[in-house]
């Protein structure tokens, strides 16, 4: 199941892949008692000595939600298989990110910003 409408309708492996990171995730703890297998499989492939105690674990599983909500505020858009991710971008820093992909509009921003704010004094 996934609350992700796949168009077309058949489900490429790179949907599953989604599912485990960003549905799994959230809902296995809470619904299942444990982690999806995608993400210890991370934890090991990344070499991160990070262990989730027996004790917690247990207070997971002995402790399951009984109902959960589902909000669809928005899609998802998803590549096909085929796409190798550059996960050196997706890596990294996220004001990195933000700065690389937004700088580029916030000098016209700002313009737009200034220029309204001449027309306002003009008034």
């Amino acid at each position: 199941m996934s609350a992700t409408v796949s168009i077309p309708r058949r489900w490429p492996s790179s949907i599953w892949k989604y599912n485990g990171w960003f549905k799994n995730f959230f809902l296995d703890p809470n619904l299942k008692g444990t982690y999806p297998d995608v993400f210890f499989q991370w934890l090991k492939d990344e070499k991160i000595n990070f262990m989730i105690s027996d004790e917690d674990l247990n207070l997971l599983k002995k402790h399951q939600l009984d109902l959960i909500g589902w909000n669809y505020y928005r899609p998802c858009y998803i590549t096909g298989d085929n796409y190798v991710d550059n996960l050196k971008e997706l890596h990294q820093k996220s004001h990195a990110f933000l700065y690389r992909v937004l700088n580029k509009y916030f000098q016209k921003a700002l313009n737009i910003q200034n220029e309204i704010e001449l027309l306002i004094q003009r008034c």
